[in-house]
């Protein structure tokens, strides 16, 4: 039996604009991706997010990564992956929004019609 694998989104927080950093409030908690950081994202190099406290909380990075047109800013907090579109991220630093989603990625197993998955 051959089981594929489905891609989906759920709305997980908000991104907005904090002075010169980007602040990330997902599920009710606050990462920053400090002003520094974002011209090291344009080259390809990948940023740290940090909470309020300054403590270090997750990874940020541009994918696609193979292609040179970047259009997805990812994230990597608490195991989960997150993203947000990189025109929504420039349209926050231009002032043109003052919001934007963030989307908590999940790959999980798609079965045939009444077959289930086993708990561990």
């Amino acid at each position: 039996m051959t089981h594929t694998c489905t891609q989906f989104y759920r709305n997980a927080g908000v991104l907005k604009k904090a002075g010169e950093s980007l602040l990330f409030e997902i599920d009710s908690v606050a990462y920053y991706l400090m002003g520094s950081e974002l011209a090291g994202l344009c080259g390809g190099q990948p940023a740290l997010l940090v909470s309020g406290s300054g403590d270090e909380e997750g990874t940020a990075w541009l994918s696609p990564v193979h292609e040179s047109r970047k259009i997805d800013l990812n994230l990597y907090v608490r195991g989960c992956i997150f993203t947000v579109r990189w025109r929504e991220v420039q349209r926050i630093q231009n002032g043109q929004v003052h919001l934007a989603r963030v989307m908590e990625y999940h790959n999980a197993p798609v079965l045939p019609p009444g077959k289930m998955v086993k708990s561990l």
